[in-house]
């Protein structure tokens, strides 16, 4: 298994929003974590990534334990996290802040990836030297992705990919993850609300009150309308 999370347990101060997660996602698989505003999706990804400590339970990443190693330490084994907002530095150009997701590289084929990430992106190819602030909200996501894939990762954790988006938009980003992990064999893992996520992952969680609630193949839980409402919303 790529990522196991057994038991995990996480908060902030004194205020515990995991109780207990446990969830998977194998090579090249694409999972879904689904769940309302507060479920604790955000905070199970900050503590995989390490910039949240998690309390108890074990995270390991290819067999390798992850609750002692820093953030850099685990983007190195090829951990990509795209966080809530998109972490876009609004200061710097958009080639600046494309080029901060080879921070963890030393190959010299940085440039080449590059140039490949533009053709998968046109939409950036013309901004490389714009502010990353003038970009649209869809292409600051796209910019988000690039520079996690620029890191070359094995998972990339997606949080809120749909946040502030127009549909055809999302329907596009969607089809551009199937498209990663069947050219490149890359593994997602992507925390939304917008339950459209279902048609392209083949396994899902839904999180409420830092707990799973459900999990199995995403079909099954697409077909749910109960469960749907009960902790998503109506698909569409």
């Amino acid at each position: 298994m790529l990522l196991s999370i057994r038991e995990l347990t996480a908060g902030y101060g004194r205020v515990q929003v995991l109780h207990g997660v446990d969830l998977d996602v194998a090579a090249a698989e694409i999972v879904a974590l689904l769940g309302v505003n507060g479920a604790g999706k955000t905070t199970l990804l900050r503590a995989v990534s390490g910039v949240v400590p998690t309390w108890s339970g074990q995270t390991s990443f290819d067999g390798a334990a992850l609750r002692r190693e820093p953030p850099e330490a685990r983007a190195r084994r090829g951990l990509g996290h795209v966080p809530e907002g998109r972490g876009i530095l609004s200061s710097l150009s958009v080639r600046q802040n494309l080029r901060l997701g080879a921070t963890t590289r030393s190959d010299r084929d940085v440039e080449t990836d590059e140039q490949w990430l533009l053709d998968l992106f046109p939409d950036l190819r013309d901004k490389l030297t714009d502010p990353a602030a003038s970009l649209s909200g869809g292409q600051q996501q796209m910019l988000a992705i690039a520079r996690a894939l620029l890191a070359r990762p094995r998972l990339v954790m997606v949080d809120e990919m749909s946040f502030g988006l127009a549909p055809i938009l999302v329907t596009q980003l969607l089809e551009l993850v199937g498209r990663l992990r069947t050219e490149l064999g890359t593994a997602f893992l992507l925390v939304e609300q917008n339950a459209a996520v279902l048609d392209v992952a083949d396994r899902a969680y839904v999180l409420g009150s830092g707990t799973v609630r459900a999990s199995g193949p995403a079909a099954e839980l697409s077909d749910s309308d109960q469960l749907m409402r009960s902790y998503v919303g109506a698909h569409g």
